[in-house]
């Protein structure tokens, strides 16, 4: 099953890096969608800068159908 999660560690890490070089800012990808392996071990398979695009992908690659797909019914 795919998951997502807000990765707080790296927004607070981009937000200081921003802070300190505003000159150099870059885009906070929080967003981290994955699954979890036999293991337990957490696989990360891409981010996304906001929470509906993590959850809107997470629907997706469960079986859900997209927005599209949506519209086509």
């Amino acid at each position: 099953m795919w998951v997502c999660y807000f990765d707080r560690d790296h927004s607070r890490d981009i937000t200081e890096h921003n802070k300190n070089y505003p000159e150099d800012k870059r885009e906070s990808f929080s967003w981290v969608v994955g699954y979890y392996n036999p293991h337990g071990i957490f696989q990360q398979w891409t981010a996304f800068p906001y929470k509906w695009e993590a959850e809107e992908n997470v629907h997706y690659l469960n079986g859900g159908c997209t927005k599209t797909c949506q519209d086509w019914k």
